[in-house]
């Protein structure tokens, strides 16, 4: 397996030493962005098929705003208990409905043990 951690955001046919498009990103940079080391980041995709990034016709992954965004829903998830394998494959918006509630039950809990 070739280490990508220099991923290029490219599209088929450009080549690594073109600039990064607005919404491209390498791998090394999705991890700082979301705070999950690029280990994990394979490992997720692998595993679960949380995100699948678009690759360059050398083989580098790609990684749009979307696949950020849901590496941090989960990983949030993650933080607060919930199981990779669980919400890997849900939607969007599920996740965010999920984290959304999580947030409320952390508030309210504190309140109901008094």
């Amino acid at each position: 397996m070739a280490d990508d951690s220099h991923d290029e955001r490219l599209e088929p046919g450009r080549s690594p030493g073109d600039p990064l498009g607005p919404d491209e990103y390498r791998i090394g940079a999705v991890a700082r962005l979301t705070g999950i080391s690029t280990d994990t980041i394979r490992a997720w995709e692998r595993r679960y098929n949380l995100i699948s990034p678009t690759r360059t016709d050398s083989g580098l992954r790609v990684y749009s705003l979307d696949d950020i965004e849901r590496l941090l829903l989960v990983k949030k998830l993650k933080d607060r208990g919930e199981s990779v394998g669980d919400v890997a494959r849900l939607p969007l918006e599920d996740l965010e409905r999920r984290l959304d509630r999580a947030a409320v039950v952390l508030f309210i809990e504190p309140g109901l043990s008094r």
